[in-house]
């Protein structure tokens, strides 16, 4: 696995739960793929999203309260686009 990257936020308590998750990932990997393939729109793991990835997290898990506050920017993009054809 590759080592995962912190991104700059510029947030404090942002930065302190992202270097949570990533020593939580780093730690036990294997929990987390296995939460996700339970997810039922991963589809077993077949379909891969850093978004629906978050709900494997404890600190931001299926809440939509805490999901809120760290989806990234360019799904939101993305949910803003046109359909490709």
């Amino acid at each position: 696995m590759d080592k995962l990257q912190l991104r700059q936020i510029g947030d404090p308590e942002r930065d302190h739960v992202q270097r949570a998750i990533i020593a939580e990932v780093e730690a036990d990997p294997a929990r987390f793929i296995e939460r996700y393939k339970a997810l039922e729109y991963s589809f077993k793991g077949r379909y891969v999203a850093a978004d629906l990835f978050k709900e494997t997290f404890e600190v931001t898990g299926p809440s939509r309260e805490a999901r809120n506050g760290t989806i990234s920017r360019s799904i939101m993009r993305l949910r803003r686009s046109p359909p490709r054809s």
